[in-house]
């Protein structure tokens, strides 16, 4: 089990989750070789997308998208 998961488990578990926000974000990481580099200081798409995930039960359906706070 991912440490994600025994976090998602304890919320739920312990009746938290419906009043805890959860999100879950990353960085953009290196291009390893896309490009022909292997740093992330030029704007290629790849190193503007970062993910970005959010769990909030109480006021975010699940599978709720919501691309309307970021321009795409």
């Amino acid at each position: 089990m991912m440490v994600w998961e025994e976090i998602l488990d304890y919320l739920d578990e312990n009746g938290l989750a419906e009043n805890t926000i959860v999100i879950y974000t990353s960085d953009q990481g290196f291009y390893l070789g896309e490009h022909g580099w292997f740093d992330k200081r030029f704007m290629y798409e790849e190193s503007l997308r970062t993910p970005i995930l959010m769990r909030y039960p109480k006021e975010i359906p699940a599978g709720t998208k919501m691309m309307k706070w970021f321009k795409t």
